[in-house]
């Protein structure tokens, strides 16, 4: 099967696509499956195949000690063709990667007095990302009356400026490659 992207949960499916075979004089030879967990982010982790011998599973990964079990989940599949102690096999892997929900932090809120007759207003923002579960993050003025420019949109300790004073608020927006795996936070 294709590999899979999920967003802090521990129970998926597996499904592969199984061959049809057809021996001599149109007979089927005996074929069997074999689904096998290669390897793990967290060896601790206690992982349940509930059909290892089908072509479709359910897989749940539970009782890991620590945040370790985030990460790459490899998947083994084996399909034999044959009969009695002669058989061929074919194998491949899938990939299961778990992110953790991130979560967003945008710093604290501010005030900033500045005065009228210099612009622009420059900042720096204290925003934060956690290298570990979320890949990108990126800044967005959700409000203001003026323009902003970013130094880096996607740096969460960016600097910016801004040419017209007046309340504003920026998002910070956090994800990863997992759908729906996302989180964001303002500052005013």
């Amino acid at each position: 099967g294709d590999d899979q992207l999920l967003c802090n949960t521990f129970a998926f499916s597996l499904e592969a696509t199984g061959a049809e075979y057809c021996g001599d004089f149109g007979l089927n030879y005996n074929n069997w499956y074999s689904w096998v967990l290669v390897s793990g982010p967290d060896a601790s982790c206690d992982v349940n195949i509930s059909n290892p011998t089908d072509l479709y599973t359910e897989v749940l990964i539970e009782n890991c000690h620590g945040d370790c079990a985030y990460g790459e989940w490899v998947f083994g599949f084996t399909e034999y063709n044959g009969y009695d102690d002669v058989y061929c096999s074919a194998y491949d892997e899938v990939s299961v990667f778990i992110f953790e929900q991130p979560v967003a932090d945008a710093g604290d809120d501010f005030d900033a007095c500045v005065d009228i007759a210099y612009t622009p207003y420059c900042y720096s923002m204290t925003g934060y990302l956690d290298y570990c579960y979320s890949m990108y993050g990126e800044w967005t003025k959700s409000c203001g009356p003026g323009d902003v420019v970013f130094d880096d949109v996607n740096d969460p300790m960016t600097g910016i400026c801004i040419n017209e004073p007046g309340h504003y608020v920026f998002t910070w927006t956090v994800w990863n490659a997992a759908e729906d795996c996302e989180d964001s936070d303002d500052v005013v």
